[in-house]
């Protein structure tokens, strides 16, 4: 009896060995609210813990979890944990808050650089230029002397212009010159050339057109003397010759006519065209918006001279013809 009973506390003494080794083995999870969970960790992943309490399976996210220890916590344990703990987020909140706080700062003064760079930018535009400033200190200058010599006080002076028109009569004069005068010998080079070759032409098409005149005049005062006087020739020469004569003066002498016609209109506009664009250039200038040099050249220090002659020549065949030179000479 005495055996039965022993064995039988040796049994319950067991059982709550086993039972006191379990709670000996569980872990304990302390939480970031101050709470504990006890209980067997079984498995994790990236983000949760798995935890098998004695009534449950839990997955306990991490970023929630302060500590994990393999045997209870005392009271100052937990509260040093959750002190950490308390530390730690604050010191990150305020790294946090150190880094947004410079990178502001650092956008801030981008943005000032930024400003001040745009409005040195903007003010460099708005600052006329050097050759501006010129310009609008010629343009005054020309106007203080208009005004002056409109007033009588003063002779206008030769040797710098005060107005459009001391470009403009220059062109009227020589297709180009003006353009010299008002510093672009590019543009004036080509209107002088232009106009020289149209002259050319001009003269070339004009003795073309003045022959076939005289040659047309001819055939009609034959034409004429065959109508008054039948006799000079028989009636198929006369036919042909009256038709032969219509035909050329219809077709050929009509043509050549023309063409000196196309040859007038041709120079006239490009003497117009260039005459404008003196004009428009001048009138610029007169505004202080286009720059020349403040002396104009004498015209014995012009290096381009226009030449212009009118005289009649003695031809082959007798007759007088008028002839005219227009060109211009570089002086090197």
């Amino acid at each position: 009896m005495k055996s039965n009973f022993v064995h039988r506390i040796s049994i319950c003494l067991f059982i709550i060995l086993i039972y006191k080794s379990d709670n000996i083995l569980a872990e304990e999870v302390l939480l970031t609210n101050g709470s504990i969970i006890s209980g067997k960790i079984i498995g994790q992943s990236v983000n949760d813990l798995e935890i098998q309490t004695d009534t449950k399976t839990m997955n306990i996210p991490k970023g929630s979890i302060i500590k994990v220890q393999y045997k209870k916590f005392t009271p100052e344990q937990k509260d040093l944990y959750i002190e950490n703990q308390k530390k730690k987020r604050q010191e990150i909140l305020a790294k946090k808050r150190e880094a947004a706080r410079k990178e502001k700062e650092r956008l801030a003064k981008i943005a000032k650089e930024n400003e001040v760079s745009q409005n040195e930018v903007e003010q460099e535009e708005n600052e006329p230029s050097e050759k501006e400033l010129e310009a609008k200190d010629v343009a005054e200058r020309a106007s203080a002397l208009r005004e002056l010599v409109g007033k009588g006080l003063m002779e206008k002076p030769d040797d710098e212009p005060i107005s459009y028109w001391d470009f403009a009569w220059r062109s009227l004069v020589f297709p180009g010159w003006g353009h010299f005068t008002i510093d672009r010998p590019v543009i004036g080079s080509l209107y002088m050339a232009s106009s020289i070759a149209l002259l050319s032409g001009v003269y070339d098409t004009r003795r073309v057109a003045l022959n076939a005149q005289r040659e047309n005049i001819r055939q009609v005062e034959t034409n004429f003397l065959f109508s008054i006087q039948p006799n000079l020739a028989p009636l198929e020469i006369r036919t042909l010759y009256s038709y032969n004569s219509n035909a050329q003066a219809a077709f050929i002498f009509q043509k050549k006519v023309d063409n000196y016609h196309n040859s007038l209109v041709a120079f006239g506009t490009l003497y117009g065209i260039q005459f404008l664009h003196i004009v428009y250039n001048a009138i610029a200038w007169e505004n202080g918006l286009l720059i020349v040099k403040r002396d104009m050249p004498k015209d014995e220090d012009q290096k381009f001279h226009p030449i212009f002659s009118n005289h009649s020549e003695l031809t082959a065949d007798g007759r007088r013809e008028t002839v005219t030179k227009l060109g211009v000479t570089y002086v090197f």
